[in-house]
Parts: C-alpha cells; structure tokens; sequence
C-alpha cells in the first residue's frame, strides 16, 4: 500500500507541473476574479478538481472533497490551502462561475496557452462528437440562452436518456484538445460539422497546411460545401454511387508494411481530390474470419434445404429443377455441383392395383454442394476495403492513410472522458451550468494528462528508455 501511494503522489506530482506550466491557475483567476478573503482561489479550485479527475479515484467528482484527506494539498496546490477549504459549496460556486464566463471561451485560452509552452504539432486535426447520458428528471436554470438537455440520437445506446453532445478537436500529436463545445442534446453532427468548418480557419492553431481529419459522417453533397475551403481527409461513404464503382474495380495495389492502397485522381461533390482504395494485413485476417463464419452458416443451411428438398416428390423434371435453382440462387460461397432426378412409379388409385391399371410417375432430385472456388477470398477482400478521400494532391497515398489513421487520438479522448471512474458517463447534476462546466473541467483534465503524457514519452525517448510492461 506503501509503494502505491507514492506511485499516486508521483502522478498528482506531474499532474499538478503541468498545471502550473500552462499558467491554468493564474488564467482561470484572471478571467473570474479573486476576492480579497478568499483561500481558495478559482484557478485552484479548478486546478484541485482535475487533480481529483486525475488521482485514480473512483468517487464522483466535484462532490468528493473527501478525496484531499488523503493527499499533501498544501504541496500540490498551495501552502495557504487545507483540505478544508476544498468543500463542495466552493466547487458549485466556481462552476457556476465558470459557465457564466463561458466554458468555451476558458478552454480555447487555455488550449492556446498550452500550445505556445508546449509547441505540439497542428500540421493535421481531429475532430467528431460524443454523447454524455444525464440522468434525473429535472434541471434548474435552464434558458434560451442555454443548451438544452434532451433526448437525441444516443451513441451511449440509451434512448431512455436525456443527454449533451460534445464535440472535441484535438492535435494528431498525442490527441492534446485544442477545442471543446457543448451541445444541446438533439443536435445533428452535420450541422456541428458545417459551423466548425466555417470557424476552423479563425482558430489558433490554423495554419495553411492544417487537414481536417473526420468521419464519414461529415462527407455528405452539403457538408462538402463547407470543406471546399480547407485541407481534408475523412473516409468515404460507400453508400455513394460513385464510391460503389470505385471500390468495385479490379485495382493494383501496392503496399506498404501491412498496409495495400491503389490511388486515383477523381472529381467529387465540386473538389479536386484523391480517393484511395486501402485494406490492411489485419483488416484482411478479421474480415476472412467474418466470412468463414458466414460460409459454414450458408453451408449448413444449405445442407437443410437439400435435405427436406429431397425429401419432396414434384409432378414432372422441370418442377423439382426449378425448386433447386431457388434453393441454389441464395448461395454465396457454395455451388450445387452434380444433380440427379429419379423417377418413381406407381400405379394409380387405392388399394390393390389392378393389373390394367395405369402408371403415374413421380419426380425426385438429389445434389450434392460444392464450396465456390475463390468465393471466400474474393468477399473477404471486399470486405476489408474502404475509401479514403482528401483533397491533399501533394501527398501520395500512404501519406494520406498516415494522416487519417490518427483520427483514433480523438476516441481515446472520449474514451477518456467517459470513463465510469469519473462519473461523467452518467451526470447526475442537477443544474445545466454545473453539468456543461463539469465537462469542461475534465476536458481540462484530458489537456493536462495529454500534456503529461506527451512530455513522458519525450523525455523517455531522448533517454532511449521505455516503460517497463508490469
């Protein structure tokens, strides 16, 4: 337990330089003001909740003064400061405070003073939504001038729910925030999109060369009106005509690593750009598992249908062909290889036949399966393609798969955001302002851990060192 804590105090410690590099309390004091009485100033109430975000603590946030019992607050936050002066009464205050200033505005300073201490790279950025479930019923405070908290598409898969949308642009370098928003929670994401491609330009970390990295879900004919001004990369659609086309064609690929792309210069939507057809070794393995998957299913069924078709008697040949040949025009990875109709006689009429009596025939067909030469591969092949569409003409290919790939930095932060250790997955207050300002705390928080992490792996790379796996 001994080592453990000072693992902990370690981290608080790291956690709590960084927050003094970037300058977070002093701007925070600058913003909202200091009053002359009190000890616990703005800046370090907010520099006190992301410690709590960030010191492995399992309890709610901002409720949980509880938590600076345990750690040196007078070291970590200031010599004038005891754990008694972090109550929740204080923390609501400031985070109302907060919202009244505009919790957009505080993070944006803040994410461009980090940027100027840190000089992280902007060459390419990461943009895309969330959704964060509230819980309860009512909520105070809520005006015109206010995002609303309501039902909307839930990417938490709790319709029940009402809820906020966040949106997040962080760098390609280590995923460092550079913006946060809220939303109300019935916003469209398209609509999000086209309003931050219209202000990308103005922002801080804009420079001629920054590519807007998104989802497909940002690549639509109106969205692209707003893209045709800035540098992209987004993944496209393939439930586009042209993208069906393109996707389907007997392409070169030429590879790299793990990875195999054919480029082509193509007009789209009104730009200039180059789509790339790209599947990986990996994506490759995982699609031919699915699809193996799917043969021995079609398989089995297969074998069903057969059986209880043949089981069958028909009037005449062409019949019992016909009811093979539906059978047969659901396969995918199979074949009907040899058949075989039998015909069986029998007398006409009940009973002991007669002599005289007439003849009807009956007809029977039996087959057997064969599995389709190249079937499998073929749709495993298809099933691990996509398209990669940007507006980068001076990149080849492998250099715009490099740039899209990062688009990953922007889920860990939401993973980070709505880890269930921060209770931010399930907000439960009951005030829109508090709820909108605690989100900006922990996207603080998300700034200052990337931060701290980004400094770690240099300093371990200047070293050649590496983290020992434990």
């Amino acid at each position: 337990m001994q080592d453990l804590s000072i693992k902990r105090l370690d981290h608080l410690g790291l956690v709590a330089a960084t927050v003094d590099e970037i300058g977070l309390v002093d701007m925070i004091n600058k913003f909202l003001g200091k009053e002359e009485d009190e000890v616990l100033s703005k800046g370090q109430a907010v520099k006190s909740m992301i410690l709590n975000g960030l010191g492995f603590t399992e309890t709610p946030l901002y409720l949980t003064p509880e938590f600076f019992d345990e750690v040196p607050v007078e070291t970590l936050v200031s010599p004038k400061v005891s754990h008694e002066h972090i109550n929740r009464h204080k923390l609501g205050r400031v985070l109302d405070q907060i919202h009244e200033f505009g919790c957009e505005k505080i993070f944006l300073a803040l994410a461009q003073k980090a940027h100027e201490v840190e000089k992280f790279d902007c060459s390419a950025v990461i943009g895309d939504t969330t959704t964060h479930s509230i819980t309860g019923r009512g909520y105070e405070d809520c005006d015109e001038h206010e995002i609303q908290i309501t039902k909307g598409y839930s990417k938490d898969h709790r319709p029940d729910l009402r809820q906020i949308v966040s949106e997040l642009v962080v760098s390609h370098d280590e995923g460092i925030p550079l913006i946060f928003q809220n939303h109300s929670g019935n916003e469209s994401d398209i609509v999000i999109f086209k309003e931050r491609c219209k202000e990308l330009k103005n922002q801080f970390f804009f420079s001629q060369k920054t590519t807007w990295i998104v989802d497909s879900k940002g690549y639509t004919k109106e969205a692209c009106e707003s893209l045709k001004d800035i540098y992209f990369a987004t993944r496209i659609p393939e439930n586009i005509s042209q993208a069906k086309e393109f996707i389907r064609q007997d392409h070169k690929f030429i590879s790299q690593e793990q990875w195999h792309i054919a480029e082509e210069r193509v007009e789209h939507y009104g730009i200039d750009q180059k789509w790339l057809c790209a599947y990986s070794d990996e994506g490759l393995q995982r699609a031919s598992k699915s699809v193996q998957k799917r043969k021995i299913k079609e398989f089995e069924y297969l074998e069903s249908d057969l059986f209880h078709l043949q089981a069958q008697r028909f009037s005449c040949a062409r019949d019992a062909q016909s009811a093979l040949n539906k059978v047969s025009k659901k396969l995918k990875y199979h074949e009907i290889g040899s058949t075989q109709i039998l015909v069986h006689k029998k007398r006409k009429g009940r009973g002991r036949p007669k002599i005289d009596a007439a003849f009807e025939a009956s007809y029977q067909i039996k087959a057997d399966i064969q599995e389709l030469a190249g079937a499998v591969e073929k749709e495993a092949l298809a099933k691990a393609k996509f398209i990669i569409g940007s507006n980068r003409i001076d990149l080849n290919g492998f250099e715009i798969l490099k740039l899209y790939k990062k688009q990953g930095s922007v889920e860990r932060g939401f993973r980070f955001l709505k880890d269930p250790h921060y209770f931010v997955s399930s907000l439960f207050l009951k005030k829109t302002a508090r709820i909108e300002a605690l989100l900006l705390v922990m996207t603080l928080a998300l700034l200052v851990y990337s931060i701290t992490q980004r400094k770690i792996r240099k300093a371990l790379k200047e070293k050649n060192e590496t983290i020992p796996d434990v």
